[in-house]
């Protein structure tokens, strides 16, 4: 194998593997999107059930 295709081998491996860095990225904004969501209807949510609670402590 000459020098030339190592390098080539070398340039194709190394653009794959930023290639999937890139993907991986992606992915961890996109998680970290929806846990946001998660946590902003998670507040929702305990805001609901404390209401629910007072309501029915005034009855």
């Amino acid at each position: 194998m000459s020098q030339q295709d190592l390098e080539s081998d070398y340039r194709e491996a190394l653009d794959e593997t930023l290639n999937h860095l890139n993907v991986v990225n992606l992915l961890v904004a996109q998680i970290e999107s929806k846990m946001e969501q998660v946590r902003d209807s998670m507040q929702n949510l305990c805001q609901v059930v404390e209401q629910i609670i007072e309501a029915q402590n005034q009855q």
